[in-house]
């Protein structure tokens, strides 16, 4: 780990200056750059990190001058009155070198590093919904064929029951597939409504193009490569290097302020017939003032390293968790859709042979439909799960 702040405040400067584009990894970039600009969250949080980086770049000049008349009276009677005059100017090596001003912008950063990290997880909250969303649009085309399946064979089935091909009991198994498939859809419905308000909610109440498919989504080829640019770019870790600097340019500016002040002007003193004037230097030495606060700052410095190293080993498990897991569900996605296309390639063909010559009967076809549906709705949970789980390792990179 680097002991110098250039490059935190270089990943931070890339960081904050949108160097790396908004939803460069995410499913749904247009939807997350319009809920980015409509979040009343994130403009709250960004108007108070403003106002906070601002605040700490004020009072950063030198002390104001100093202007002091006095006016004596002499005694006895005879002495003569005195009238004092004294201007003079402060200044300190803090101020001069800088070290205040740098101090204050390191502060400032860590301010919008805080920032980026609401920024971050407002995001992530807003691609997981869109992912939720276009669950709930798939889940209700899959329920809506089966309620429409279920409707045939009940149609079907009423023919039968009217020739005494199948029993009343038989029958009534099939209606209240039905009215179950029915009820199921409607909830599914009521599920897809919820999801749009809550999108919606994070848009500032606004409406939005909706998605309603899932887009191709990979992972990264190079684990080890993607791991470093996500590292660069994780806003929680950019906090702490922001800290990191920050802490870095406390200790500088602490051993500033223990150099001594001085102060530089003019005085007169002005007395009938006798006047006295010139210019005036003073100094300041701190012998107490700072006892003790330079080494304070540099405990803060070596605390604010081993955290950082401390997040960055941590940052990376994670990761690495985040993306196994991202890779077995996209294994498992990937086998059930080959596996899916081909049973729904010779399934359909395959039991309706079997029901119109009587090797099954009309329950034994829906029983085995309705695993085929089980199997369909497993598949799109899978696909789900796969993507939820993506968004978590692109985290950093919406």
């Amino acid at each position: 780990m680097t002991k110098t702040p250039m490059a935190g405040m270089m990943l931070a400067a890339m960081f904050l200056s949108g160097a790396f584009t908004a939803a460069a990894q995410s499913l749904y970039p247009d939807q997350l750059r319009e809920i980015e600009s409509n979040n009343p969250l994130l403009h709250a949080r960004h108007a108070a990190s403003e106002a906070a980086a601002g605040d700490a770049l004020t009072g950063l000049g030198l002390p104001d001058p100093e202007v002091g008349v006095s006016y004596l009276f002499g005694a006895p009677r005879e002495v003569p009155n005195e009238t004092d005059l004294e201007i003079s100017q402060g200044f300190d090596f803090a101020t001069l070198s800088g070290a205040k001003k740098r101090a204050a912008e390191a502060e400032g950063r860590v301010t919008r590093a805080t920032y980026a990290v609401s920024r971050a997880e407002i995001l992530l909250q807003a691609e997981k919904a869109l992912i939720g969303y276009a669950f709930q649009q798939a889940l209700i085309r899959e329920m809506e064929t089966r309620k429409s399946r279920i409707a045939d064979m009940l149609k079907a089935a009423g023919d039968l029951l009217a020739s005494n091909t199948i029993s009343r009991l038989e029958y009534n198994k099939i209606e209240l597939e039905y009215f179950a498939a029915t009820n199921e859809l409607d909830m599914a419905r009521i599920d897809l409504e919820a999801a749009r308000r809550e999108v919606e909610a994070l848009n500032g109440g606004r409406g939005l193009v909706l998605p309603s498919e899932w887009p191709v989504a990979s992972l990264p080829a190079d684990f080890e490569a993607w791991l470093a640019e996500s590292s660069s770019r994780s806003a929680e870790l950019q906090v702490l290097r922001a800290q990191l600097d920050k802490s870095m340019q406390d200790v500088n500016l602490r051993k500033k302020e223990g150099l001594p002040g001085f102060s530089i002007g003019y005085a007169a003193q002005l007395v009938k017939d006798n006047n006295y004037h010139g210019p005036s230097l003073s100094v300041s030495v701190p012998l107490w003032a700072n006892r003790g606060r330079v080494n304070a700052a540099k405990a803060i410095q070596v605390a604010s390293e081993l955290e950082l190293q401390t997040a960055e080993d941590q940052y990376r498990l994670m990761k690495q968790t985040q993306y196994e897991r991202a890779r077995r569900l996209e294994k498992a996605y990937s086998d059930m859709q080959d596996l899916y296309a081909h049973i729904a390639a010779s399934n359909e063909v395959y039991l309706k042979k079997a029901l119109d010559s009587g090797k099954i009967t009309v329950l034994e076809y829906m029983t085995e439909k309705e695993d085929f549906y089980a199997h369909a709705i497993k598949f799109l949970e899978t696909r789900r799960d796969y993507l939820l789980a993506r968004a978590e390792l692109y985290a950093e990179t919406l």
